[in-house]
């Protein structure tokens, strides 16, 4: 029994060898099957299906080429080249969940001719098999009508850009933006450019094809964008320009350029490293790339290029060869650019026949100074205020009518889109700009609130709790201003009347200085003076030396709680244990203990004794410049789902933070057996633990000014916001902004091995 990957879903057919076709288990299609003789053929069949079901077609493609090598009668072989050539992808009908056909690469030649096609049904099994490949070329080929006719109707574009939009993630690339900025400047320039972003919005995906298919064959240029080289090779990316680099074969006045930054130029993809690729960080970048495009397109080829896409104009007769001559003749003197001649022709005619449609469109053509009657539709202005369109309208037939209308009709279209990309153009600018101030004002008041919390640590006077107050109240309800800002006002008015209290005894005290001062010398006991000296210097020596006698009290008891704490642990393993457990101080750890780890202090906050292991945290809140998560550009405030696991913090913690201990420091870190993370911050529940056992830990310092005296938990308040810690300990059940920058202290568990 061989299981072959069906070509619409990717299912599995479960078939006997020799079967020329099967049913799929998951969808139900009947398909054609392989001429398989090995398990090694029905291999590279299912990669090469699977790379097709992905639209990695150049890499199918490849595939099903080296099976041809081999067997070059394996019908089913030269169907799937017939695929990817085409960019055939199987997607499922909502209504009635049948497998259709949608087409990402397709051909001016119809599927009908194609060799493959041909070489398929002439190898085919059996006819059964025939009619399953001709059945579904006719879908394909009717698919593949209706695209061609779309895209007849695009105006040409001089360049394409080929760029990758999206991350894995969702989120917008680099190069997205790089891309638009190129984009604006060669629109400037007077240069019609596709760029995916502005160009297909508003379309669906499975209608693109038809506006990416126009866009390659008319552009004479395509830039690609990477600042990544697996962006280069992205399946829609390589899509793009491998297609461009097929009809570069067959018209050799089309160029690529690849374009690159922060990135090495011999990391872009061999097949494109052979053009003269151009570095988007050099200075003048964009100069030397537009200077470039010139080379290949001058105003007057972009235009050719306009007329040549617009179609040939129909041709009318007129009555009498008397006028059928001077219009031939009116029509040269355009083709010469002889306007006036043109003109005066023209008016011959009329004179003849007055109602001569055509010759009213001769003088419409000199009057615009337009040479060819096909080129009218590319006028700059509309047409139908002016009096000679209005009488060849309104003297023509109902086919020269139509047309005429037409050419109106393509020339408003084109001023309408190019007013609607202006004013998209402007409003991505406007919507920039206020983005870039609304985030200069949050960080403005970010930078405010934060410098006033540290100086209100430091403030000791009136006028620098004044000062704070007003700082408050300057980034109006930003998070806890209000608060703060009445909490030091208060703290204004109480400083502000102790210290005039203060001042008047200071000048009391300053006049009685000033009397004692001038009190003649010999009313100072000498003697007296140097007696009350060395008594304070005697009191003070006393006092210097039971201080120190304290100190190593407090250390002899703690040295003596540390060794029998450990001692009696080692007692309880066995006698052999104990001079190995008692190492030294640094690993004879009690709660509360600070600590000097990598770059940081910590308090030791738990000892797991079975385990010999510390847990501690930093002793200082940290991290101010980290988002716990960034994204918060939603559309809707109810789709967030904040959470440790997904946070970026976690990734930061575990990776970057992480990586800043030396080899030695992270051998001792040990994984977290509840998350499973080396670092991490405490959850709700283990902050009120360790609280409310531990004082020291309760108001920790921050690091430095810059760094906020909240720190946020683990545990999630709300979708968007996390539980923190306030400045006195007190655990705030509402949270802080996932998105607002504060504080952490991270913890981990460390070996005392």
């Amino acid at each position: 029994m061989l299981i072959f990957k069906c070509k619409m879903c990717g299912g599995d057919i479960q078939a006997t060898e020799g079967a020329t076709h099967g049913t799929c288990d998951f969808c139900g299609t009947t398909s054609t099957l392989p001429k398989a003789s090995d398990e090694r053929i029905v291999n590279l069949f299912n990669r090469a299906n699977q790379q097709r079901q992905k639209n990695d077609f150049d890499k199918a493609m490849a595939n099903y080429e080296n099976i041809l090598t081999e067997d070059a009668t394996n019908a089913e072989a030269h169907w799937g080249v017939v695929l990817c050539r085409y960019g055939i992808e199987y997607v499922e009908d909502p209504r009635s969940h049948e497998r259709i056909p949608t087409c990402h690469r397709v051909q001016y030649e119809s599927i009908l001719s194609d060799n493959d096609y041909l070489a398929a049904l002439e190898n085919a099994p059996d006819s059964y098999a025939r009619e399953l490949y001709e059945n579904e070329a006719k879908k394909i080929s009717e698919i593949q009508k209706g695209i061609l006719a779309i895209s007849n109707t695009e105006e040409p574009y001089d360049v394409f850009i080929c760029y990758k939009e999206t991350t894995d993630g969702g989120s917008r690339t680099k190069d997205s933006a790089l891309a638009q900025d190129i984009y604006y400047q060669l629109e400037k320039e007077g240069y019609k450019t596709f760029f995916s972003r502005i160009t297909l919005e508003g379309k669906l995906g499975q209608q693109y094809e038809p506006y990416i298919f126009a866009a390659l064959n008319s552009a004479k240029v395509m830039l690609v964008i990477g600042t990544d080289p697996a962006y280069f090779n992205a399946v829609w990316v390589r899509n793009e320009w491998s297609r461009f680099l097929l009809l570069m074969k067959k018209d050799r006045s089309k160029l690529l350029i690849p374009c690159y930054k922060d990135m090495d130029a011999y990391d872009i993809p061999n097949e494109l490293s052979m053009f003269q690729s151009q570095d988007m960080g050099k200075i003048g970048f964009i100069q030397d790339l537009i200077h470039g495009i010139k080379k290949v397109i001058s105003k007057s080829q972009a235009e050719e290029i306009k007329t040549q896409s617009s179609g040939a104009t129909p041709v009318f007769g007129t009555a009498g060869a008397g006028i059928d001559g001077l219009l031939k003749r009116a029509f040269i003197f355009l083709e010469d650019g002889d306007f006036k001649q043109a003109g005066d022709y023209c008016d011959r005619v009329l004179d003849i026949d007055p109602e001569n449609a055509r010759a009213y469109v001769g003088l419409l053509l000199a009057e615009l100074k337009i040479k060819k009657e096909k080129e009218l539709s590319l006028n700059e202005k509309p047409l139908d205020q002016l009096a000679n369109y209005q009488k060849a309208v309104r003297y023509s037939d109902e086919a020269y009518r139509n047309w005429l209308e037409q050419c109106n009709q393509y020339i408003l279209n084109r001023i309408r889109e190019k007013e609607e990309q202006e004013n998209e153009r402007q409003r991505l600018i406007a919507e920039q700009q206020q983005k870039e101030a609304e985030e200069r004002a949050e960080q403005e008041r970010y930078t405010i609130y934060n410098k006033a919390v540290a100086d209100g640590k430091k403030a000791r006077r009136a006028a620098e709790y004044l000062k704070i107050t007003e700082a408050f109240r300057s980034v109006g309800n930003y998070y806890d201003a209000p608060t703060q800002g009445e909490y030091y006002y208060n703290l204004y008015l109480r400083t502000s009347k102790k210290e005039k209290s203060r001042k008047f005894k200071m000048t009391g005290i300053i006049v009685v200085i000033v009397f004692l001062l001038t009190v003649p010398r010999f009313l100072i006991n000498e003697f007296k003076y140097r007696a009350e000296q060395k008594k304070i210097e005697a009191e003070w020596q006393i006092e210097q030396a039971s201080i120190e006698a304290e100190k190593q009290a407090k250390r002899e008891a703690k040295q003596a709680q540390r060794e029998a704490f450990w001692g009696e642990y080692a007692n309880t393993i066995n006698a052999e244990a104990n001079s190995e457990v008692i190492k030294s101080e640094s690993h004879l750890l009690l709660v509360e203990d600070i600590i000097t780890f990598g770059k940081y202090d910590w308090v030791v906050i738990d000892i797991d004794i079975e385990r010999r292991r510390a847990l501690i945290l930093s002793e200082k809140i940290i991290l101010q410049d980290r988002h716990y998560n960034p994204n918060k550009h939603v559309n809707n405030m109810s789709e967030i789902r904040i959470s440790w696991e997904s946070s970026y913090i976690r990734s930061y913690l575990n990776s970057t933070f992480y990586y800043g201990f030396k080899e030695n420091e992270k051998m001792r870190i040990v994984e977290s057996n509840e998350i499973q993370d080396k670092i991490f911050i405490l959850s709700k529940k283990e902050a009120l633990y360790y609280l409310s056992n531990i004082n020291s830990v309760r108001t920790p310092l921050p690091l430095n000014d810059s760094v906020s005296s909240v720190w946020t938990l683990r545990t999630t308040a709300s979708n968007s916001h996390m539980v923190s810690v306030e400045s006195d300990g007190a655990i705030n059940e509402r949270g802080v902004s996932a998105f607002q920058y504060t504080g952490i202290r991270p913890a981990m568990w460390i070996s005392l091995d």
